[in-house]
């Protein structure tokens, strides 16, 4: 398994960090997006370090704070609407998705 922090509070001199999580999990031949961060920025990382989000299989958000669910997954280029999974512990009324996020 690889896991490819995009973004988290921590930044380098690449890449920018923010209040949010974001990681690129490959994993016995699928590729998902764990996270999307508090905006896009997990997008730009992932551009800056050579990773395309278009070859992403899925898309996982794990919960519901700002910090890892604000980030616009449509930003990634593709289309997540069949495949976003979500744990929403039994508390469905808890997910926001914005519109474009899928």
């Amino acid at each position: 398994m690889k896991a490819t922090v995009l973004v988290d509070n921590i930044g380098t001199e690449d890449l920018a960090g923010e209040w949010g999580l974001s990681f690129f999990i490959e994993f016995r031949g699928k590729k998902v997006l764990l996270d999307a961060g508090a905006d896009g920025l997990f997008a730009e990382n992932a551009g800056k370090l050579g990773i395309s989000l278009n070859e992403a299989d899925y898309a996982v958000l794990s919960h519901a704070h700002y910090d890892h669910a604000d980030g616009n997954i449509s930003e990634s280029g593709k289309d997540f609407s069949n495949s976003i999974k979500t744990e929403s512990s039994g508390f469905p009324e808890m997910w926001n998705l914005k519109k474009g996020c899928g």
